[in-house]
């Protein structure tokens, strides 16, 4: 099943690059201002990320990145659940993020760009932007990546969601190849990080205004006919 929703979640990487293709960024390499510790991902995304670095040897630097870092930022809602509230007019819990820079930037430069999770993907900026600007986006791209987490999520039900540091403490913690390394005061650490993590829910609701509903439509009608495997999304994933 794992590998199932890597290929799923690397499928869902591409369509999406196709869909902003045409969009330009003002983004470029060693542009690291919305690199922070306040990314989330689902744990198919973490354990991309770990073979990624296993396949590089870099496995010990992963190591040492987890013992020195503790993410302060805190998901209150994975982006599902906060569909959901909205749809029921429930309240929506505020949260406090964390501006320190990611743990895997190197000279402003991300070390682990090719399976970088979506958080990370959909963060761009069609204007420079740095401490004192804002990133800006046109209104049906927000759209779309809201979507878009909301499906990456729904791929990855049932395992953990949650800050990026905390689902690589987890996973890691479970790896025979650094497992080991995690007792005694690691072991507490790892604890509060399976505290803090969040499940990953189904789709039930999808936030989309009415001007993008259209667009929005069509993306999703194309994700569920694509094909993994010899099946459809659609029919993987219950779409």
């Amino acid at each position: 099943m794992s590998n199932l929703r890597e290929k799923i979640i690397t499928t869902l990487f591409e369509i999406y690059e196709q869909e902003v293709a045409n969009l330009t960024f003002a983004c470029k390499k060693g542009c690291s201002t919305c690199c922070t510790q306040s990314v989330t991902m689902t744990a198919t995304e973490g354990q991309m990320i770990i073979e990624f670095l296993k396949e590089q040897n870099r496995i010990e630097e992963l190591h040492e990145i987890l013992k020195r870092s503790e993410s302060k930022y805190i998901p209150a809602h994975t982006p599902n659940r906060l569909a959901a509230l909205y749809h029921e007019k429930k309240e929506v819990k505020e949260e406090s993020w964390d501006l320190n820079p990611c743990c895997f930037l190197d000279n402003n430069c991300c070390t682990i760009y090719a399976v970088r999770p979506f958080a990370c993907r959909c963060f761009g900026s069609t204007v420079q932007c740095d401490l004192n600007h804002s990133a800006e986006q046109p209104s049906w791209l927000i759209s779309l990546n809201t979507v878009m987490m909301q499906v990456v999520e729904h791929v990855g039900q049932g395992e953990y969601w949650g800050n990026m540091m905390d689902i690589l403490l987890e996973l890691s913690s479970q790896s025979r190849y650094i497992g080991r390394e995690w007792q005694g005061e690691g072991a507490n650490k790892v604890d509060r990080a399976r505290f803090r993590l969040l499940t990953a829910e189904p789709a039930s609701n999808v936030i989309v205004p009415p001007e993008d509903e259209e667009k929005i439509s069509q993306l999703l009608n194309q994700i569920s006919r694509t094909e993994v495997y010899k099946n459809t999304i659609g029919v993987l994933v219950g779409m």
